[in-house]
């Protein structure tokens, strides 16, 4: 039999209050999001670590005492170490072979340049410069590097022998008003050079005293191009299919034809530039030291967005290392201490992390599997040098 009206009428009130009591419950908590952490620490007594260079599966430390780390990035353990065979004070600074035949990482050094073994870290051969040499690039079968003897010279990758060198005195251009090239000389250097990048056919160095880039055809070490700004230039050039991006402390970055050597386009910022820009398909992302983290349009040198980093101790924002970039994220170890992970379309902080307190960052970030490197230095406020890993979210 069916119910009355004043049944079903009953019936629904009843159930009414059960139905608004369901719908008025706390939604359940999301979980939380995963976050970065720090899976080793290695510190090995009185170190004093500089640059970082990821291979396929080690991370290799240059330490400024004279020594090179190979480092096991899933434990932190040392592979092998070289002792304190280098002379790492005014020049330093390291690259890999290309060639598969020839596992080696090559070696600048107060020196002159070494190439040593990847499985051991035995020297292979050394290269002696009566000027040194600053970092080196690898372009096939010839390994780029400057001297402050006066030279740029193009080396043989697997033998040390000398194929060319070029002259990189006799054309400096002027120095620019208020900034004596000498002063930024170390005593008894012609030049100061910085480090030697290549996209395999074309090897830049830059020259810090000389305020300018110079291009060189790697095989042949012919001289293609010279680009002067009016700033001391610290960082080496970077490159892509259109450009090389000179970093000046007159406080632009230049976008330079590769092809012509002629200017693009520049972007002004607030402070001095120290690291090296990291172009990325349609953008090139750098950090200056007033404080930013810039990625700007390559086409027509528009800055799309920026982000700020925190201060030190002291109230400023240095930035000396070249930002990576993976996928989706841009990656910036800023030296105040702290590693950005920050959305590569809008800028907007992903995480941040500060992975060893009052320490500052020098080395990185590089990217090995599903973890991040980076390097600090030792500093008024940590005497602790270390090369960390962190577990990416």
């Amino acid at each position: 039999m069916s119910p009355s009206r004043g049944a079903a009428a009953s019936l629904l009130c009843a159930v009414l209050p059960l139905t608004t009591t369901a719908l008025a419950q706390e939604p359940a908590t999301p979980p939380a999001a995963p976050e970065p952490k720090v899976a080793w620490i290695y510190t090995p007594p009185k170190a004093e670590f500089d640059q970082l260079l990821a291979g396929d599966d080690t991370l290799y430390a240059l330490d400024r005492r004279g020594e090179l780390h190979a480092i096991d990035p899933a434990t932190g353990e040392a592979l092998w170490t070289t002792g304190k065979r280098f002379g790492f004070g005014w020049h330093y600074g390291l690259a890999l072979s290309t060639a598969a035949d020839f596992p080696a990482l090559l070696v600048g050094s107060d020196a002159g340049l070494f190439a040593v073994s990847l499985e051991h870290g035995e020297p292979l051969w050394q290269r002696e410069l009566a000027g040194g040499a600053a970092a080196p690039a690898c372009a096939g079968e010839v390994v780029v590097v400057g001297s402050s003897d006066g030279n740029v010279y193009g080396c043989d990758l697997r033998t040390g022998e000398i194929r060319w060198q070029r002259d990189c005195v006799a054309d400096r251009p002027a120095d620019p008003p208020g900034l004596a090239g000498k002063q930024a000389r170390f005593d008894g250097h012609l030049m100061r050079p910085g480090a030697a990048t290549t996209d395999g056919t074309l090897a830049v160095v830059t020259f810090f005293d000389q305020c300018r880039a110079v291009a060189f055809d790697a095989a042949s070490g012919e001289k293609r191009w010279s680009f002067a700004t009016q700033g001391w230039v610290y960082p080496g050039a970077s490159i892509d299919a259109r450009n090389v991006y000179v970093a000046s402390q007159d406080r632009h970055l230049y976008a330079v034809d590769k092809e012509l050597g002629k200017e693009s386009w520049n972007v002004e910022t607030k402070a001095r530039n120290e690291g090296a820009a990291a172009p990325e398909g349609r953008f090139a992302f750098f950090g200056s030291c007033d404080g930013h983290l810039y990625a700007v349009d390559t086409g027509v040198g528009r800055v799309a967005w920026k982000f700020r980093i925190e201060p030190n101790a002291g109230g400023v924002r240095p930035i000396y290392a070249t930002p990576l970039v993976e996928q989706d994220t841009v990656y910036l170890a800023a030296m105040p201490g702290v590693v950005y992970a920050v959305d590569r379309q809008n800028g907007e902080l992903r995480w941040q992390l500060r992975p060893l307190p009052m320490s500052e960052l020098i080395g990185g970030p590089l990217r090995i599997g599903d973890r991040l490197f980076v390097s600090t230095r030792k500093s008024p406020a940590s005497e602790t040098s270390a090369v960390i890993a962190i577990d990416l979210p």
